[in-house]
Parts: C-alpha cells; sequence; structure tokens
C-alpha cells in the first residue's frame, strides 16, 4: 500500500455510474477512493505529504474483472504453440518447426485448432502429426479445450490404447478397427490431460507471475478463476509472498465437492482478496467440437445431439447437496438442451435454498427463449463471454441455425433485469477488457463483419451495462457490493488509467487503449513510467 496520500487530478471518468468528461480529481488513502472532487488547487495545500499525479487527457475506471479465467492455462499458453485459425497444414508446418528448436524428450504443446475452420472439416489423426514427430510426444488442445490432438508417441507415453474404455460424458475418437485415431472429447480429454507431466513447480510460479503481470498490464484488477486444488494452492504460496497482485475469486471442480465439505468451507470464505466461489459442473460439450447438447442433432451428423457430460439428475442432485454445505455451484452450459438441464438444476437450488447465492450458468449460447426469464425469476447469474460471439458466428449459423433458439442472448437476458457479468474464457479468446466490452456492444468483428447493426442485433447490450458487466456487477456477484467496482468514495482504490476516451464518442471504435497505469487496493500494479514512484 501507497504509504502516504495519493492525489490523480486532471482525469475525466469512465464509469457505468458516473461517467463524466469533466476533468476531477480522485484522492487515495488507506487502500480506498478517500475523496473524489473538482479540480483543488494545490498551490498553497499545507498538506505536504500528498503526492499529486498530474493525469491530464487520461481517463480513469474502476478496475476491471474478468469473471471467467483459466489462469494457469492461460500463463502457460503464453509460450506454447498458437494454432487459433490455422489450416491443418500450416499447423502441421508450425509443430514441424517447433520439433526442431526443441530437445529430445520435450512435449510439444499447443492450442487452438479448430475443425470448422478446416477444408474438410473432421477431427485430426495422430498419423498426420506422426509422419513429422515420431520421437517425442505432441499434445495440441482444440480451440475451445474440449478436444484433444496426441500424436502415437504421446498415447504411448499416456499409456492410451484400443483397451481403454470410453469415460463418462466423453469418448475416444476410434477407427473402423476400433483402434484410438489420437483424437478424444471431453472427458476423454481431460483424462489425457491429467496423465500429462507438469512443468516444474518453478515454472509454474513464474509462468503465473507474468501472465498476470499481463493481465495488470490490460487494467485487469480481479479474475473469476476457474482452477484445480493444485493450481490453487500454488496461487496461495505466490500470494502469500507479495507476488500476485491480483483479487481472486476462485471455483474448484466437483470432484472436490466431498472434501470441501469435510473442511467446513463455503462460499464467499477468504478475505478481501482471494475468495472461494463454489464449484463447477459441466453440463455439456462446447460448439467447436460439435459436442454442446442441443435438442435437435447435428447437420450431417444423425444421432449427434452432443454430450451431456452431466446427466440432468446428477447435476441437480450435486447442486442440491452443494447448496445443503453453503456452497454455490457454476455450470458450464452452451447448447439449448445443457442451458435447459442447469436452469433446472439452479432452479431448484434456488427454490429450497434461496440464502445460498451466487448461482451461475457460464457460456450460455444457445437458449430456448421460454427460458430466458428464469435467470431472473430465480436469480441465476449470466456469466457469459462475448468475445465467442464474434468467433463463432459462422460455425453457430451452420451447426445450429435449424434450432428455435436464441444465439449467444446477452440483450435479451439482461433485459430482463438478470445479473450479468463478463469474461474472457483466457486462453480460448483474449482477455482484453475493452475489446470483450466492444463485442457486447457493437455485435461486430473489428474488420466491419457482419455489417454495421452487428449479428443479431437485438442481442447488443447498451455501453452501461457492458461496463458494469466488466466492473460493477462482479463485484455483487462477490458479495463485494459497495467494495469495489465502482468509482465511489470508500470504494477500494482498484483503478485503470488510459491514454484516451475508452469510447471515443463511438463504440465502434472501441479499442484496446493504452493502459497508463493500474491500482489495486491503491498500490501500482502496473505503472511503466513510474508516476507513482517516490
Amino acid at each position: 500500500m501507497m504509504d502516504r496520500p495519493v492525489w490523480l487530478t486532471g482525469v475525466r471518468i469512465f464509469s457505468p455510474l458516473s461517467s463524466s468528461d469533466l476533468p476531477m480529481s480522485f484522492r487515495l488513502e488507506n487502500g480506498k477512493i478517500d475523496r473524489i472532487a473538482e479540480m483543488p488547487d494545490f498551490r498553497n495545500r499545507n498538506d505536504r505529504k500528498t503526492k499529486i499525479v498530474d493525469l491530464s487527457g487520461c481517463w480513469i475506471s474502476p478496475g476491471f474483472t474478468d469473471c471467467h479465467i483459466h489462469l494457469l492455462s492461460y500463463s502457460l499458453a503464453r509460450n506454447r504453440l498458437v494454432l487459433d485459425s490455422l489450416t491443418l497444414q500450416q499447423i502441421l508446418k508450425k509443430v514441424s518447426d517447433a520439433v526442431l528448436n526443441s530437445r529430445p524428450g520435450d512435449w510439444i504443446r499447443g492450442r487452438g485448432w479448430e475443425i470448422n475452420r478446416w477444408e474438410n472439416p473432421v477431427f485430426p489423426n495422430r498419423r498426420h502429426l506422426d509422419e513429422i514427430c515420431r520421437d517425442r510426444p505432441v499434445a495440441l488442445s482444440s480451440k475451445d479445450g474440449h478436444a484433444l490432438w496426441l500424436n502415437s508417441q504421446a498415447m504411448k507415453h499416456l499409456e492410451l490404447d484400443g483397451n481403454i474404455p470410453d469415460p463418462e460424458g466423453g469418448c475416444f475418437i476410434r477407427d473402423s478397427a476400433g483402434m484410438l485415431t489420437g483424437a478424444m472429447l471431453e472427458t476423454a480429454a481431460d483424462l489425457a490431460i491429467g496423465r500429462i507431466p507438469l512443468p516444474h513447480e518453478r515454472e509454474l510460479k513464474n509462468a503465473l507471475v507474468e501472465g498476470i503481470a499481463d493481465l495488470s498490464a490490460l487494467g485487469l484488477t480481479g479474475l473469476h478463476c476457474f482452477e484445480k486444488a493444485e493450481t490453487m494452492r500454488l496461487i496461495w504460496n505466490l500470494f502469500q509472498a507479495r507476488k500476485i497482485p491480483i483479487r481472486l475469486h476462485y471455483y474448484l471442480p466437483c470432484e472436490e465437492l466431498d472434501g470441501l465439505i469435510g473442511k467446513g468451507v463455503r462460499s464467499s470464505d477468504g478475505d478481501r482478496y482471494i475468495r472461494f466461489g463454489g464449484i463447477k459442473l459441466f453440463a455439456d460439450g462446447a460448439l467447436g467440437s460439435r459436442t454442446a447438447a442441443i435438442s435437435d442433432a447435428y447437420p450431417g451428423e444423425p444421432g449427434n445431439f452432443g454430450q451431456i457430460v452431466t446427466g440432468k439428475a446428477e447435476l441437480r442432485d450435486i447442486c442440491d447437496h452443494a447448496a445443503r454445505h453453503g456452497i454455490a455451484s457454476a455450470i458450464h452450459a452452451i447448447g439449448d438442451t445443457g442451458v435447459s438441464n442447469a436452469l433446472d438444476a439452479l432452479s431448484h437450488v434456488r427454490i429450497h435454498y434461496p440464502e445460498i447465492s451466487g448461482q451461475r450458468i457460464e457460456h450460455i449460447q444457445l437458449i430456448p427463449p421460454n427460458r430466458v426469464g428464469d435467470f431472473t425469476k430465480y436469480r441465476i447469474t449470466a456469466s457469459v463471454q462475448p468475445a465467442h460471439a464474434l468467433s463463432d458466428i459462422e460455425m453457430a449459423e451452420t451447426l445450429w441455425k435449424h434450432i428455435p433458439g436464441l444465439l449467444y442472448p446477452y440483450g435479451s437476458i439482461r433485459r430482463t433485469g438478470a445479473l450479468m457479468v463478463f469474461g474472457s474464457d483466457a486462453p480460448i479468446e483474449p482477455p482484453g477488457p475493452l475489446s470483450i466490452i466492444r463485442a457486447a456492444v457493437t455485435r461486430r468483428r473489428i474488420d466491419g463483419y457482419p455489417d454495421e447493426n452487428g449479428w443479431i442485433p437485438e442481442e447488443r447490450m447498451t455501453l452501461t451495462d457492458a461496463l458494469a458487466a466488466s466492473t460493477l456487477l462482479p463485484a455483487v456477484l462477490e458479495g463485494r457490493p459497495g467494495e469495489r467496482g465502482e468509482l465511489t468514495a470508500g470504494n477500494a482504490a482498484d483503478l485503470v488509467v488510459f491514454d484516451r476516451d475508452p469510447v471515443q464518442a463511438d463504440p465502434d471504435n472501441f479499442r484496446e487503449n493504452k493502459v497508463v497505469m493500474t491500482l489495486m487496493n491503491g498500490n501500482p500494479v502496473y505503472d511503466p513510467n513510474g508516476l507513482l514512484s517516490d
């Protein structure tokens, strides 16, 4: 914490409740916003201990919160192969180059492949990778993270062969002879990933520190992390060593539930920096892997209605069991069947355990129109990732056009008055908060596609609502209203300063403005120009 008060002067305000283009000054003390005032005259001030930082021409906003991020995966992915938007041949060339620069025994890791962008949209085979790399293991995750592609050497290391049964909620793709092709979906991919040796703990910690530094430079002061218990132990150790200056609201896999109950852990346990949010469950898969659970079969795939990862009754029972012990649930649900099952489970919980807040559904990319009002009726939070809508336009229109439902229905849900928060799902999408807000407001890609009205314009959101979903409302979901997320005296001094108006009078011109400074609890966590150094 800064050891003396600070005045940030001359800044204009970019905030969901109090935006203004009039120059204002913010006094920060003891980690909080002490007062906000019009430009004071400091020439004859008596308080010589207060530091004055002139930010004339800059704009200030509450610190942003990414409400859906996989922090360790994001941090590690920064140094792995990026395969987004590449053809099959381009991916193989990139892997081949990586092999030349690797050492014998090294794992070649990457992510981002997507069959729906290939000329022949079928799942890849281990033989593609074997042709360019036979002597070291290769593991490539799909863009949505719900499919994995291995070469034969990786399968040998992980002891995967045709005798392994498909786990519940997933499958190993096999050829006509029953042999594994090297591609696997959902819980089968999770099983394989769980067998891949993790880097040394020192490398993991370094990756986390560097990843959080990158996020701070984007103006993020809060994260809702979906991690394993071992990862959270690493993060906690780093926090204790004061190496990760950010607020964390974390969720653990539902497999940890009994252990959490045995320890008496409840949602919102923790302090003002790290808090437990609840458990994470999966109702279904993902659109890109064609495993999102839908009410009609995928085109050209009779019998493929997606993958129910957790059955409807089991989903409800787990959420009920958690709520009975004071633990909220976050359910991944993408297809209309998956979303309906998640709503059924959490509406049951809200009826029987109304005191347990923080129940949420993640993604919600296709929903039956008659279920939109359930978010408000049962006070269920809609946790969405607007960047997915822009990435998925062609896939959604191709694979879901035959299903009567609302696609990426942010505007429809928000207009009911439901609590909605934004995230990136990084590393699946980049974590830049202004790009996420722009996606929700314009529903149009940077290149102007599809047109000036955006994709499904009735689902566009207002700038005020979109900004609130990244600042004010995450604090409400966390049970911290009035503590952070707004530029109000008494709120925590979690702030981000931009070099210019982030909107520039036209939301369509949103871009990642240069972040001048990011403060968390009054401390400079990103200050490349040393403005707050003494």
